[in-house]
């Protein structure tokens, strides 16, 4: 009898240890649908990650990996997307993610909601929440075959009916305020300058996409670097300038209202050295009580005051981004939120993975999450690259 209590003591704590290690170390498991479409899955979640192949990988894969206040990972598999965005609204309470051929919402009250879309898509472009809190979404497709015309395909919900159109142009910068899409199409000449011919369009969406050009200018190897972000009736964006052998990073202000471009320097450097430079994907601007913040790709952090337009080099991450590494940032108000996966010396395998909180008032950092078992996760699907990061909390 006591061997028998004892060996289903031991049973029991295998179970037990087992349950534990499972909870603790979610690598191991890929989410549900069914756990996903819990409406208090992301009451404790900190952040999510958006990871996924290049559009060249066949079959392409992908994983949308939630982290909570404690590190713990929980990731997700979809069939990837190149350059694929994910994007959180307060106002709706939900993420809003994407595959190469569905949607999805994982809501606070509502759960999963996942939809297929009509055609499949392979290179992302921009996701974004729409005034009346519905989601849109646009992709970077391509010139189709049979046609000599550039699309941009887009699609967004209207009266509970998923709707799509076709924007003919390709995008170089895009952004959103309240109702409207600005967007930034770009027509390279053949020229010795390497010009290129820059059209702003205001895009409306409702039963179809309506788009309007607003203004239209040409520049002499511009290349814009980041999202268009609304304010007081202009549309800032960072750039970037070619003239001999120095790179020049600016930024791009448009004034809605006298339908003028202008450019304020934030610093320059060696073409050489452009490469470390370059921001950490395109959420590399942030506007918050009437300043603008832009980040580059060596973590210094610059301001703009809007009414004056005086510019000056606020403060430098602590973190040692090592150039090969995944760096994705986002932003909320005085907030900076900043991702990293660190590569070992060799460039070989990940070793290090964490999130920080830089407040932008006080130039400090606020608050480290070491996220645990991200470095095994990645290692184990190294085919994967990342793309984007959105905070929830």
């Amino acid at each position: 009898m006591r061997k028998t209590w004892l060996l289903l003591i031991g049973v029991i704590l295998c179970i037990s240890l087992f349950g534990w290690v499972m909870t603790k170390n979610p690598t191991t498991q890929i989410l549900t649908d069914e756990q996903l479409d819990d409406p208090n899955f992301l009451e404790d979640k900190l952040a999510v990650l958006y990871y996924s192949t290049t559009m060249d990988t066949t079959p392409g894969k992908g994983f949308v990996v939630f982290v909570d206040e404690e590190g713990t990972i929980y990731p997700y598999q979809t069939k990837g997307l190149e350059l694929g965005s994910i994007t959180y609204s307060d106002d709706v309470g939900a993420v809003f993610f994407q595959d190469e051929s569905h949607d999805y919402i994982v809501s606070n009250s509502s759960g999963l909601t996942k939809v297929k879309r009509n055609k499949k898509q392979y290179t992302g472009d921009f996701v974004a929440a729409k005034e009346d809190d519905t989601f849109f979404s646009i992709f970077n497709t391509g010139i189709p075959d049979g046609s000599s015309e550039y699309q941009s395909d887009i699609y967004w919900e209207q009266g509970n009916e998923l709707k799509q159109d076709t924007l003919p142009f390709y995008i170089d910068t895009r952004g959103v305020h309240s109702d409207d899409i600005y967007l930034i199409a770009a027509n390279p000449l053949s020229d010795e300058k390497m010009s290129v011919d820059f059209t702003l369009h205001q895009v409306t969406l409702s039963d179809k996409a309506e788009t309007k050009q607003i203004i239209s200018w040409n520049e002499a190897d511009a290349y814009p670097l980041s999202h268009l972000i609304y304010h007081d009736h202009h549309l800032y964006y960072m750039t970037l300038f070619h003239e001999q052998d120095q790179s020049y990073f600016k930024i791009g202000d448009i004034d809605l209202t006298k339908k003028t471009v202008t450019y304020h320097d934030l610093f320059a450097t060696n073409s050489e050295l452009e490469q470390d430079y370059l921001p950490y994907g395109r959420k590399s601007i942030h506007i918050h009580d009437d300043l603008l913040y832009a980040i580059d790709g060596k973590g210094n952090i610059y301001t703009m005051a809007l009414k004056t337009e005086q510019i000056e080099k606020n403060f430098n991450i602590e973190e040692n981004i090592n150039p090969a590494s995944f760096v994705k940032v986002d932003w909320k108000d005085e907030q900076l939120f900043l991702y990293y996966s660190h590569l070992n010396e060799k460039d070989e395998v990940f070793e290090q993975s964490a999130i920080v909180i830089y407040d932008l008032l006080t130039r400090e950092k606020t608050q480290t999450y070491e996220i645990e078992g991200l470095d095994e996760f990645l290692n184990k699907h190294h085919q994967v690259y990342a793309y984007d990061i959105a905070f929830i909390k």
